[in-house]
């Protein structure tokens, strides 16, 4: 929506692509990063018009953005948003159309942060009174409950290829 110059994203009505929203947007990225220091990874859920994700891109230290976002038609307008003269996507980001709970639930990312989450715990980390606990347990599950993630991930891929499907 809006001249190719200015242009505005509407999520269920509601503008999510400029004026008082984008400070937020920022912050959403920064704050984070600020507060763990140095990260290597990030996910940021919630692709919209792209301000976290760039704020995120911002930091050079960062290897790796995984956006997710459920719309599709969210991550087909992204290209709308690079600001004037920017081309292509930075190498670092990978869009993701998923649900960003299910995406954590589901994969090996899932594991590795509950695993290391919990050696900031420490011993306490297993014990139930803590949240931390729960997802790893879960976390782990989620790893075997359906086969190894390869083979899921080529069954998932076939699936994708499937005329039938689409």
């Amino acid at each position: 929506v809006g001249p190719r110059n200015d242009p505005a994203l509407l999520l269920d009505g509601k503008g999510a692509s400029a004026g008082g929203d984008v400070p937020t947007e920022i912050l959403l990225a920064q704050l984070p990063i600020l507060i763990q220091g140095s990260p290597r990874r990030v996910l940021v859920i919630g692709q919209g018009a792209v301000v976290t994700t760039r704020s995120v891109l911002l930091h050079d230290g960062i290897a790796e953005v995984v956006a997710i976002e459920l719309e599709r038609k969210v991550l087909q307008c992204a290209p709308l948003f690079r600001p004037p003269g920017e081309s292509g996507e930075d190498p670092r980001l990978r869009l993701v159309e998923n649900d960003g709970r299910n995406y954590l639930l589901a994969t090996q990312t899932a594991f590795e942060v509950a695993s290391d989450a919990l050696q900031m715990f420490g011993g306490n980390g297993m014990t139930r009174e803590y949240p931390m606990e729960k997802l790893f347990r879960d976390a782990r599950a989620m790893l075997v409950a359906d086969g190894a993630n390869e083979v899921l991930a080529m069954k998932g891929g076939s699936d994708l290829i499937n005329p039938a499907w689409l």
